[in-house]
């Protein structure tokens, strides 16, 4: 037990450290994955150590240990129409009288199918059977699902190599600012299409991670009877009721939300079949069986289900906040006049991430950085770089205008100084900027 134990606190342990994704991916990622294999682990335990109980009748012969492996391994079923008949059931589905079976056809009363031995009644209609057989596949399937939510992850980090490369650099005390911005600002080696498709890939994997957790959920509400997708409201519902309405089976008409997804009683038909020289034992037995096992899952099932809807809030709210950064990118940083925030103008929305994300973590080298892209730009060319939405004369002399403004409010010593070495003189620079308004 100590060894289960430790594995689980193993398991639960979260490192606060800085990671590539964002927090909306990282709850999938981390939070959900080890979720469900902690449940695996914990409803693993049960599946080793726990047996199934059934009843035999007094006078039979067949083994008792055989009864209960055959049922374990057969599954049990209910009668699901019972749900409607909770003052004439022993336990959900099950009936009072282990003869009934069958429900009448013009009153709708509970019945034999079978008057005698080999008697039909034709006015009593049998029942269906649902049969359950989870406990035998659960924990391989809950550890399963947990690899599903890892996927994304390893398409983010082959997606985002410049990102993770960047913070690499970031790292580094020594990095220089031209190094930054020399190969991640470049355009021939980071060309704008390629940038463009991190961009759509990005948006992809978040969708990527909506999609696995709704999948993981409505595949859970499948197998399930389609009885899981209102499990946990229906959980929050019974907790209204008081301790002697909720736990005495008696008094309340309606079954626990747990015991109607997955029963902890059940019907089980063994048959007894053996031949002894001339005589032969054909002997077919129903029996009711405890299922113990379906208890834990039923309280792991809803602590999952909680996880999963807060997964699913989390990655929808993860893809709103990445197209709305963008957005932002596109109606105020574009027409922002500061001079910190004009160059995003001249930048791609990839370009204005590796911004952000160096802002993040080092402020005064993305203030460096800033002024190195300010002066590549204006000093690189001869005419002043524009946008597209830059498509008149007038809209172009305005520009400029405010380049050469902010220019010389702030970075006219850091550009010429930058671009001619430290030995520059005030009056080389004066005749730059004089040059410059001339092309301007």
């Amino acid at each position: 037990m100590s060894l289960i134990t430790g594995s689980i606190k193993s398991i639960l342990s979260i490192k606060i450290k800085h990671r590539h994704d964002s927090y909306s991916d990282q709850i999938s990622r981390i939070f959900v994955a080890k979720s469900f294999m902690v449940a695996s682990l914990v409803i693993g335990v049960d599946w080793f150590r726990d047996n199934v109980f059934c009843t035999l009748p007094k006078n039979s012969i067949i083994n008792e240990d055989f009864v209960h492996k055959a049922c374990w391994i057969q599954g049990f079923y209910i009668y699901p129409q019972m749900e409607n008949y909770a003052d004439r059931s022993a336990y959900y589905g099950i009936p009072q009288y282990v003869e009934i079976d069958g429900i009448r056809k013009d009153n709708m009363d509970l019945c034999k199918t079978r008057k005698k031995l080999y008697e039909l009644d034709k006015m009593c209609t049998p029942m269906e059977k649902y049969y359950f057989s989870h406990y035998q596949w659960m924990p391989f399937y809950m550890a399963s699902l947990s690899t599903l939510f890892y996927l994304p992850y390893v398409l983010y980090r082959l997606i985002n190599a410049d990102i993770i490369s960047l913070r690499q650099h970031l790292k580094n005390s020594k990095t220089e600012v031209n190094d930054i911005v020399d190969n991640y600002f470049n355009r021939e080696l980071n060309t704008k299409r390629k940038m463009r498709y991190r961009i759509f890939a990005n948006i992809l994997i978040k969708c990527a991670y909506v999609g696995i957790n709704a999948f993981t959920f409505n595949l859970l509400n499948h197998i399930l009877n389609h009885r899981y997708r209102d499990y946990g409201v229906n959980w929050l519902k019974w907790l209204q009721y008081n301790s002697s309405m909720a736990l005495n089976y008696n008094l309340r008409k309606i079954p626990t939300p747990g015991n109607k997804m997955l029963p902890t009683f059940g019907y089980c038909d063994v048959h007894e079949l053996a031949m002894d020289g001339g005589s032969a034992i054909d002997n077919k037995n129903k029996v009711l069986c405890e299922i113990s096992s379906n208890i834990l899952y039923q309280y792991v099932l809803m602590v999952i289900w909680f996880v999963l809807i807060l997964s699913i809030i989390a990655s929808v709210i993860g893809v709103f906040v990445y197209i709305l950064t963008h957005l932002i990118n596109i109606f105020y940083l574009v027409r922002s006049e500061k001079n910190s925030k004009f160059i995003y103008r001249f930048l791609t929305f990839r370009e204005c991430e590796y911004l952000e994300f160096i802002r993040q973590r080092n402020l005064a080298l993305y203030g460096n950085v800033v002024r190195e892209i300010n002066a590549k730009i204006v000093l690189n060319s001869n005419t002043i770089p524009t946008n597209n939405h830059i498509v008149n004369n007038n809209k172009q002399m305005a520009t400029n205008e405010t380049i050469k403004n902010n220019i010389k409010e702030n970075d006219l010593m850091f550009i010429m100084a930058k671009k001619e070495g430290k030995t520059q003189t005030l009056n080389g620079i004066s005749g730059r900027l004089n040059s410059y308004e001339t092309n301007a």
